[in-house]
């Protein structure tokens, strides 16, 4: 065996020096070259005698004897011998030539092929070109040395071994390379839908290499192998894992020995009937391949799992019948091969007719080259010039007389007996391949695959015919159905969303019209506007959330984060403005050493603005880090027959979205405790407008209570959409219109009331009864709660001030007093009925008179006092003005009324 490699190795090298030795002398056949012109000469007469055609020799190598096994060609001689006749028939084509083939028998044996291609280098004459071999292992040897003497090789060999162009550069494949056969069966899987399949292949290299482009090609379009595996004998364990992954459309590329035992050990399976279709990548089984008993099953069983498979074939000639480039049709010709003389030696075959197409393209390639080759010119030693060239002087080392013969063949293109033929870039051929299908136990063509245009032709006389009555499907067909919010209960949720923005945004312009009413002007309209517009990004948020589960890709990832934006701000807002309002009251009526505070809106603004500026920080760290994300959930599968449908919600999430949620709930919850305890502190304040604790408990006993149901409800339904959705609207939209509505409305009904607040004056008064009651409460209730000596000591002190305090306002009391009476005899005079000193002092009318009138007295008191500092001091009364009224009591007169030149909501004890 090394001696063998070792003279194919040395071989090409000896031959190399070879070429030098063909070369003719070439000499004038007048003495006189300055008047001679070749190409006016008589081609007849060139290289041979007048009235003689000149020898265009081919070197020819096909498998008529195959005495060690291989594919046998011997049928294809006839059909040649009958294309060198037509050629050199044919007017216009190699005129003055005589096309001559020197064919040897290679066995299909690769060292047979090398060494008869030697042989005729070294014998004369020279040889143009190589026709074959008709078999793929001969024609690598002799393809991969030929072109190192400039030798073209035209070949119906079908490797896909041969289509490597950098192993093989002079190589011209007549018929599509086995690796042509496999963009039909793309086309099949797109035109059936077929996205998955299953590769058996022979373990050889030559199917290996067809199993790689096939992979390729499929896996480019989309397609999912799901096995792709070899195998040498029956394949056992693939056969399982086909079954197993539930496979059904099975590729196999293998000889047909080899198909044979695929094929039966499918029927051993169950791998057949009307689930499955078996595919054959192969241009050369006989039409009966299956029928040969060399398994373990019988003809009849095979005969089963054959049914229905499918098969591709290069084209072997033309469907059409239309004249070809001899003159004659398909049918002329099959009709003169069959009674060719040579036939009873050799017998058929149909691989023939590419044999004969091969003839033409050699010819064609020679006549197509002949006048670029008659303009070239031969010169001496010196550089002088001999003559022109023509298509015999051609040797081994002509590099320029083998790029004209490339270049021609590569533009060859003519209609022959297989059908239209030229070549690609890739010295392929490019045509048609046939596509059968076994019916009825024999094959039937049902398609064409247009090469050129990557189509599908199909034959509607012969349509495929499945055992089922219709394609059977790769698999199971999984549908994916997406569950979502039922449309009309998001237009529901978004009709009463917009109902509550109309309310609300109805609320705000109120605020904003009456914010000078004093009783909108006691609840401080900038903290009420906040509070709206939290309860308007609530009513927004029930619309984003219905959006996100209809977005897709990055638009309801985007959607996700806005609701969660939306939902916390406007918690904040809202809860957070109704307890800095609360926290102003709480401040005012626990101030127990009685020093002004000014508490103005603005201080309360920025309290509500450090809880938004907390929600910020979270929101933004929680973006930049653990994004939100809508991902997909499989819930459950049903299968019906071929169709499997999934059931799938998307959902927004993030990787840890409970530790977010647990500092956002943190946080959200010690806010709602907060202000639990102001409401709870300030509980028995009954300043009406300025006191909103009991809607805030209210409030805060509503929000728990929906979200601790709506959560517990919607963990219980999270894989329904529509009811998850449902229950966190109703939750949204239910708690924020009972809290915008408690809050609001009795603004609103206190307006229409009492349109310029002259009621509310009045009540003013007796609020400031109501105020000192609700003093002395919770210094009672702080007074029995302190039990520390301490504290008591401290409570002693404060005492001891209050009372020093009370001593001196005692003389400013008489003083006032003294006042009011003057003023009570100035304005009798004016008509002005006030109680007499008698009536006041002696007690004079009954009880109920004698109250009116002390009342009335402190009302003008109250007017005249708030009148006189006005003009004054231009401000308010101060906390500490007292008066008397008869009987020695004492009322604490707070004024709570505005200055008209400030709206700043500031209050002063």
């Amino acid at each position: 065996m090394m001696v063998v490699i070792t003279f194919f190795l040395i071989l090409p090298l000896l031959f190399a020096c070879l070429p030098s030795a063909f070369h003719s002398s070439y000499a004038s056949p007048s003495g006189d070259n300055d008047t001679f012109d070749p190409r006016l000469s008589d081609p007849a007469n060139a290289g041979g005698t007048a009235g003689e055609d000149v020898e265009l020799a081919i070197a020819g190598l096909m498998p008529i004897s195959t005495p060690n096994g291989g594919w046998n060609a011997a049928g294809v001689v006839p059909a040649i011998e009958m294309a060198i006749e037509d050629v050199n028939k044919r007017q216009g084509v190699l005129d003055g030539y005589k096309l001559n083939l020197y064919l040897s028998d290679d066995q299909c044996d690769p060292g047979l092929a090398t060494s008869l291609m030697y042989e005729h280098l070294t014998n004369k004459p020279t040889k143009l070109m190589i026709l074959g071999s008709g078999c793929s292992i001969a024609s690598v040897p002799v393809a991969n040395s030929a072109h190192y003497y400039n030798l073209l090789q035209a070949s119906f060999s079908t490797s896909g071994a041969l289509s490597d162009k950098t192993r093989f550069p002079l190589f011209f494949q007549v018929v599509q390379s086995d690796l042509g056969l496999n963009p039909p069966y793309l086309t099949l899987l797109r035109h059936f839908g077929w996205r998955r399949v299953a590769v058996l292949y022979h373990d050889t290299l030559f199917f290996a290499k067809g199993k790689d482009h096939m992979l390729e090609i499929l896996q480019a379009d989309g397609v999912h192998v799901v096995l792709s595996e070899s195998f040498n004998d029956y394949p056992v364990h693939q056969m399982e894992s086909i079954r197993k992954n539930d496979v059904r459309i099975i590729i196999v590329m293998g000889y047909e020995d080899k198909t044979r035992k695929a094929f039966c050990e499918g029927y051993k399976q169950g791998v057949f009937g009307a689930k499955y279709v078996w595919n054959i990548v192969s241009g050369w089984y006989e039409e009966n391949w299956y029928t040969i008993e060399d398994t373990d099953c019988s003809a009849e069983q095979m005969a089963e799992v054959v049914e229905g498979a499918i098969s591709t074939f290069q084209m072997l000639y033309d469907v059409s019948n239309k004249t070809t480039i001899s003159g004659t049709g398909m049918d002329e010709y099959y009709e003169r091969y069959l009674n060719w003389p040579s036939i009873a030696d050799y017998g058929t075959n149909e691989w023939a007719t590419p044999a004969y197409d091969s003839v033409w393209v050699v010819a064609l390639a020679l006549n197509n080259s002949r006048d670029e080759i008659e303009n070239q010119e031969i010169r001496d030693s010196n550089g002088t010039f001999i003559r022109y060239k023509r298509l015999e002087d051609f040797s081994y080392d002509d590099d320029e007389m083998l790029r004209v013969f490339e270049n021609a063949m590569l533009n060859v293109s003519f209609r022959g007996v297989t059908g239209p033929l030229q070549f690609n870039e890739n010295r392929e051929r490019q045509g048609a391949v046939k596509i059968d299908q076994t019916q009825a136990g024999g094959r039937v063509t049902v398609a064409l695959y247009l090469d050129a245009s990557a189509t599908l032709q199909f034959d509607p006389r012969h349509p495929f015919i499945w055992k089922g009555g219709a394609p059977p499907v790769d698999g199971l067909t999984w549908l994916i159905e997406d569950l979502r919010i039922s449309p009309p209960l998001f237009y529901a949720a978004c009709f009463l969303s917009c109902v509550g923005l109309v309310m609300a945004v109805f609320f705000l312009i109120i605020n904003i019209v009456f914010r000078k009413h004093a009783y909108i002007r006691m609840s401080s309209p900038r903290l009420n506007n906040m509070i709206i517009v939290g309860i308007i990004l609530a009513y927004l948020s029930v619309i984003m959330f219905g959006l996100e589960t209809e977005a897709t890709g990055e638009l309801a990832n985007i959607f996700c984060s806005i609701d969660a934006w939306l939902l916390i701000t406007s918690f904040t807002l809202s809860f957070g403005a109704m307890f800095a309002k609360t926290w102003r009251v709480y401040k005012i009526f626990t101030n127990k050493i009685h020093k002004r505070q000014a508490l103005q809106d603005t201080h309360l603004m920025g309290f509500v603005g450090i809880l938004l500026l907390i929600d910020i920080a979270i929101l933004s760290t929680w973006h930049a880090v653990d994004p939100w994300t809508v991902a997909a959930r499989n819930l459950t599968t049903e299968v019906n027959g071929d169709i499997a449908v999934v059931y799938r919600v998307e959902a927004c999430q993030c990787n840890y979205s409970y530790y977010w949620l647990g500092a956002i709930y943190a946080e959200k919850g010690l806010l709602l405790l907060f202000g639990s305890f102001l409401a709870y502190e300030t509980r028995n304040v009954c300043v009406e407008g300025l006191n909103d604790s009991k809607q805030i408990c209210v409030s805060v006993y509503n929000i728990v209570v929906l979200c601790v149901l709506g959560l517990t409800v919607n963990l219980s339904v999270k894989d329904n959409p529509t009811l998850t959705y449902g229950f966190t609207a109703i939750i949204i939209v239910i708690s924020t219109s009972f809290t915008v509505c408690l809050i609001f409305v009795p603004k609103i009904k206190a307006i229409i009331a009492d349109p310029k607040a002259e009621e509310l004056k009045r009540k003013r008064l007796r609020e400031g009864l109501s105020v000192h009651k609700s003093l002395d409460n919770m210094r009672k209730r702080e007074g029995s709660e302190l039990t520390d000596s301490g504290e008591m000591g401290a409570m002693s002190a404060q005492l001891v001030a209050m009372k020093r305090k009370l001593s001196e306002k005692d003389d400013e009391i008489k003083q006032l007093t003294e006042e009011i009476r003057k003023r009570r005899m100035e304005q009798k005079d004016s008509g002005i009925g006030l109680c007499t000193p008698e009536e006041s002092d002696n007690g004079v009318g009954n009880g109920e008179k004698r109250k009116s009138c002390e009342m009335r007295d402190i009302a003008v008191q109250v007017a005249d006092c708030h009148s006189d500092q006005s003009s004054t001091s231009g401000t308010p009364l101060k906390p500490d003005s007292v008066t008397t009224v008869s009987e020695g009591r004492r009322i604490f007169y707070i004024n709570l009324n505005f200055k008209s030149d400030e709206e700043d909501g500031t209050i002063y004890v």
